[in-house]
């Protein structure tokens, strides 16, 4: 069972989405302000789902792929607005696929106020909270973990790399504030990991972390460090 109610301003750079709802396994809610999603389902397999919207959507969407590139960021726009608009999405499943791992009984919310993303997430790989902050002013963006558990599988470790996350960052490396109590790696049981880094460029201008400090604690002993990534 799905639902869907959404306003939309018909801008030159596209539809615009200004408040509405997206249910799935929910029913329909009315919405006045913001885009509030809520989904409550068996079973969500994202690898699917990415493979669809990878996919060219309309002619607009081919056409701006041989445009220039102010053009191309042109073309983002609604996207952008829908992420501006977006309120809050709340997910409940019982398994969740990505990258052929399956993450299990997962109950999350995430928040968006202002320029503050907010996650709450209880499931067997991951429970905690976690705060991302846009980049504003001049300063740069900034995420706060605390998590009690996290728990990846190898395939999903190994798709994350500085590549991808300077790929995706639409401006600069977030400092970092992170606390997790129990982190594993596929079959590798690290510990508490205490992680304090901040944003900055190599002299080269690369995108880089100073690590102020680096702690992995765990019964055998404790690791130490700091430098720069």
């Amino acid at each position: 069972r799905a639902a869907l109610s959404l306003e939309l301003a018909d801008m030159p750079e596209g539809l615009i989405p200004l408040s509405g709802f997206i249910g799935i396994g929910r029913p329909l809610a009315q919405t006045t302000q913001g885009i509030d999603i809520d989904i409550d389902t068996p079973a969500i397999d994202l690898d699917a789902w990415q493979t669809l919207l990878n996919q060219p959507a309309s002619k607009a969407v081919a056409s701006a792929q041989q445009q220039d590139s102010d053009d191309a960021e042109s073309a983002a726009l609604p996207t952008e607005a829908f992420l501006s608009a977006l309120r809050t999405v709340n997910l409940k499943t019982t398994a969740l696929l990505y990258n052929g791992s399956s993450f299990r009984n997962i109950d999350a919310t995430l928040r968006h106020i202002r320029r503050t993303w907010h996650l709450r997430i209880q499931s067997e790989a991951a429970s905690g909270q976690v705060e991302m902050n846009e980049p504003s002013r001049g300063m740069h963006p900034s995420l706060k973990v605390r998590l009690t558990r996290l728990h990846l599988p190898e395939a999903v470790a190994d798709d994350l790399n500085m590549q991808d996350i300077q790929r995706t960052s639409s401006s600069q490396l977030p400092n970092l504030d992170v606390v997790i109590d129990d982190f594993r790696y596929a079959q590798k049981v690290f510990g508490k990991i205490e992680l304090q880094a901040v944003s900055g460029h190599t002299p080269d201008q690369r995108e880089s972390w100073t690590i102020s400090s680096l702690a992995i604690r765990n019964p055998s002993g404790t690791l130490t460090g700091s430098g720069q990534w």
